[in-house]
């Protein structure tokens, strides 16, 4: 999540969206007043060599902020300096009902999010929840196979862990004034809402956390028919909403 008080726009984050290349990108042209959430060691050091801001104005606590940017320049992505950041106020994945609570306004009404489909994002899921323990704090590359993604859907979907995103995107009343960009043309969606926010040169997209190109692979290979009809039911918004189509 990222809310630019000198830009005036929101950002908020949804689960398995790329949202993380979006932040990086959106935090080189943020200001030292706009709020700034915390990602993952190895992302957060990235971003401040790409020449964006580092998390910032997230807790209580700016000077442990500034200690823990300071300790990721000097130790890198490990967890001996994740240990000074502060407890978060404001987070990475939180509503924007959440945000409004927190800062206690709507402070702008350029509100911003990504999305795709559905399949896709627990695809990257699933592929993230193979990896992230070494990622976290040693970055690289997030690479497996069918048959390991496989598995790990299936171990996902005993646990009931995935969520839609779409009603972390809900106003107060319930309704979804936001701009959503689409994953699918994110370079050109992106760079467009700069242009809409007379943000110029608008900045380069990276490309955080690669690893398998989950919108390349065809769902029917890593899903079984049930499912896919679990997907159906538990995301039928989403596909609704955001125009995706069903299998």
């Amino acid at each position: 999540m990222i809310y630019s008080k000198q830009n005036d726009f929101l950002f908020i984050k949804g689960g398995k969206v790329a949202g993380t290349s979006v932040e990086m990108a959106l935090s080189t042209v943020c200001g030292p007043e706009d709020i700034i959430t915390p990602i993952t060691p190895a992302d957060e050091l990235e971003r401040l060599r790409l020449g964006g801001r580092g998390a910032q104005n997230y807790s209580h606590e700016p000077e442990g902020e500034r200690a823990y940017l300071e300790n990721l320049l000097s130790m890198g992505p490990t967890k001996e300096a994740r240990r000074v950041r502060p407890r978060s106020v404001y987070r990475n994945h939180m509503s924007l009902r959440e945000f409004v609570e927190c800062y206690g306004s709507l402070p702008s009404e350029r509100i911003f999010c990504v999305e795709r489909s559905p399949y896709a994002k627990i695809i990257s899921g699933g592929n993230m929840s193979l990896n992230i323990r070494g990622y976290k704090y040693g970055g690289g590359k997030m690479e497996s196979n069918l048959d390991a993604l496989r598995q790990a859907v299936a171990t996902e979907f005993e646990r009931m862990r995935w969520q839609p995103n779409i009603d972390g995107y809900r106003n107060a009343d319930g309704k979804l004034n936001i701009r959503v960009l689409r994953f699918e043309a994110l370079t050109d969606d992106f760079a467009q809402l700069m242009r809409d926010y007379g943000i110029s040169p608008a900045p380069t997209l990276p490309h955080a956390k690669q690893g398998m190109n989950s919108n390349g692979i065809d769902p029917r290979e890593v899903f079984t028919r049930t499912q896919l009809d679990k997907i159906n039911e538990i995301f039928a918004e989403e596909f609704d909403t955001f125009g995706y189509q069903k299998l």
